[in-house]
């Protein structure tokens, strides 16, 4: 009697476990929320502890909204055309102050400084099962900053000490946009990071296991120039970038 071929594959159990687990790495401040966070140590070699991002936001790709990255910031020797465009339009668009502010508004590059973060929990919460990575404003990095050179000079333990680093404690206002605000202060709670965080089976703390390289976390969009051109187009509208951009054939 013939064997009856089914149709399929045998289930790759390890890999389907891994496709549907949670992959976001983004800690997200919302409005009216504060929040105690251990800094992890930098996760690039020159011991730096924020990535700063520039990235050009509010982007059009295939109807969808997307950010793009700033060639000028992350680029290797290249021009950024959004930078261009945006610059141009300053002679194209001279008699048009709205939409010029419009599209400096949504397109201009935006900074951002990351860093990798494991959040405190407060009393009742599970321990955190990774890290993960929080940007924040210039002004912002710049308090979280001036704290660590005052434990430098001090010559205290560093925030970002694994073992006795020091929470510090974020809280934004309840405005968004332009009206949000952030404030950094240092709690003085020393703890382990291994103390908040899950452990696996192996005994690994899982800030360990899933130390993050928080410039390859973010997954930027870092597209060739001429990559860029249709995206812009899309964006904006063909009329206005070809009176930008004439030179251009899409």
């Amino acid at each position: 009697m013939a064997i009856r071929q089914r149709p399929g594959f045998p289930v790759n159990v390890e890999r389907t476990a891994k496709v549907t687990e949670k992959t976001n790495v983004y800690f997200d401040l919302k409005p009216g929320q504060s929040v105690n966070l251990r800094f992890t140590p930098p996760s690039d070699e020159s011991g730096e502890l924020f990535f700063v991002s520039a990235q050009h936001f509010k982007m059009k790709q295939e109807g969808q909204p997307r950010a793009y990255a700033c060639l000028r910031a992350h680029g290797v020797d290249q021009e950024c055309p959004i930078c261009v465009f945006l610059e141009r339009i300053e002679e194209v668009f001279a008699d048009n102050d709205t939409l010029r502010e419009k599209l400096h508004r949504e397109h201009d590059v935006a900074y951002r400084w990351h860093a990798q973060v494991v959040p405190v929990p407060k009393e009742g919460q599970g321990l955190a099962e990774q890290t993960y990575v929080i940007g924040l404003s210039k002004a912002t990095a710049d308090k979280v900053s001036k704290i660590l050179m005052m434990e430098k000079d001090n010559r205290l333990i560093l925030l970002t000490d694994p073992d006795e680093g020091q929470a510090i404690n974020i809280s934004r206002n309840e405005k968004t946009g332009f009206g949000t605000r952030y404030e950094v202060m240092p709690t003085g709670l020393r703890m382990s990071l291994d103390a908040i965080t899950t452990v696996s089976a192996a005994g690994v703390p899982a800030w360990e296991e899933k130390f993050l390289n928080v410039r390859d976390a973010l997954k930027l969009r870092i597209e060739k120039p001429e990559s860029l051109y249709p995206i812009i187009a899309e964006t904006v509208g063909i009329v206005a970038f070809a009176k930008v951009f004439p030179e251009v054939t899409l």
